[in-house]
């Protein structure tokens, strides 16, 4: 009977340090596990950090690019204006050129240069 305690004590102790054994590697695994999704989380929250600076940054040169366009938008408008006007200086200038060929053909034909 002694046998059978004793050998029951051993196993017990057996058990006990099988027992510690997986608590132990169950506690480690699980710090590495927590250290782990820490730094997974840091490391997506700094990722997140800098999409958020890339979308801001983004946002301001879509807004420059808007009022570039703008801009370009005004001055073709302009160019446009000023084409016109020029179209209507150089019609009066080719009816004033007109005239004055009209001119000087007539005098030329009323008065021919001497020979």
């Amino acid at each position: 009977m002694e046998t059978l305690f004793r050998r029951f004590a051993e196993q017990q102790v057996v058990l006990t340090e099988n027992l510690n054994r997986s608590q132990r590697e169950f506690h480690e695994w699980r710090a590495r596990f927590e250290a782990d999704m820490a730094e997974g989380q840091k490391r997506l929250q700094n990722e997140q950090t800098r999409l958020a600076q890339a979308h801001i940054r983004l946002e301001e040169a879509h807004t420059r690019l808007e009022d570039a366009h703008t801009r370009l938008l005004e001055a073709m408008a302009r160019q446009a204006l000023a084409f016109e006007r020029l179209e209507e200086v150089q019609k009066i200038t080719e009816e004033r050129l007109n005239a004055l060929i009209l001119v000087v053909d007539s005098l030329v034909r009323r008065f021919p240069p001497a020979q």
